[in-house]
């Protein structure tokens, strides 16, 4: 079996490297994902005190866009532990702004040469090229103090290197992850010291509502901009396409790839 320190070497030897190093952490609710999470940061920062603990979280515990960008564009190889990433980067509300920015942020990620975590119920509700191109290690923690290591096969040829489809009807005969062709090993992790809990609670609770405040204040883009983002992803969108995915006249979409500002009532 592996442990702690195994995970957090090969995490610095990505980024030594500058590879993408990117965790995905699932699990049911209650199980312990973001307990494991927050034992690997303590792995990966030497935490050894309750003032350390706290500076960690209060720096490297994310729970907003924003503060996700603040950190990976004006820090370097830093562990950044993205808690509720469903809601941090891949919600699918395509008609905020911000949601343009994601390759963006992930690539700067690289770039800048940090190394992060995505915590989430289901790994499959990552965006699918996150999937099939940035993860590195999947950790499925289960039943608490328990955690199952998986990784990409590697091959040229597939279009999928976490073989769901092999991998689901092995689980379905054998009923274990380990027999999986991605499985690598299986771990076990303590629970945070009651002290620890009460600070990552707190520093958690906080977060949340300032994240939530924040979004509260983000406008929405116009029909005008969302018809630029799609064509600007396709070319070949015709604009009577977009006009019908957006429920707008078509004579506006038009007039919103020339670059003028228009009428985007429907």
């Amino acid at each position: 079996m592996v442990d702690l320190k195994e995970i957090v070497k090969e995490i610095k030897r990505a980024q030594f490297k500058e590879y993408d190093s990117a965790l995905a952490i699932s699990g049911y609710v209650g199980e312990g994902k973001s307990t494991f999470s927050m034992q690997l940061m303590k792995e990966y920062y030497n935490i050894k005190t309750l003032s350390e603990f706290k500076r960690m979280c209060e720096t490297y515990l994310v729970y907003s866009r924003r503060e996700l960008e603040k950190i990976t564009t004006t820090q370097e190889k830093k562990f950044i532990n993205i808690d509720e990433a469903i809601n941090v980067l891949f919600k699918r509300d395509f008609m905020k702004g911000d949601q343009k920015n994601l390759l963006r942020t992930l690539d700067v990620c690289r770039d800048m040469k940090h190394a992060f975590t995505f915590i989430i119920p289901s790994f499959w509700a990552l965006d699918s090229h996150t999937i099939q191109t940035r993860i590195r290690l999947w950790v499925h923690v289960e039943k608490q103090k328990y955690a199952h290591l998986s990784r990409p096969l590697r091959n040229p040829y597939t279009l999928d290197v976490w073989n769901r489809a092999v991998n689901e009807k092995v689980i379905a005969k054998t009923n274990s992850i380990t027999n999986t062709l991605n499985y690598i090993s299986s771990l076990t992790f303590e629970a945070l010291s009651p002290e620890e809990y009460e600070i990552y609670k707190k520093i958690k609770h906080e977060k949340r509502l300032k994240a939530r405040d924040e979004a509260d204040k983000k406008p929405d883009i116009s029909k005008s901009e969302i018809a630029r983002l799609i064509y600007n992803t396709n070319s070949n969108t015709t604009h009577a396409e977009i006009a019908k995915i957006l429920n707008i006249r078509r004579p506006t979409v038009t007039q919103a790839l020339k670059g003028r500002k228009v009428d985007t009532r429907l």
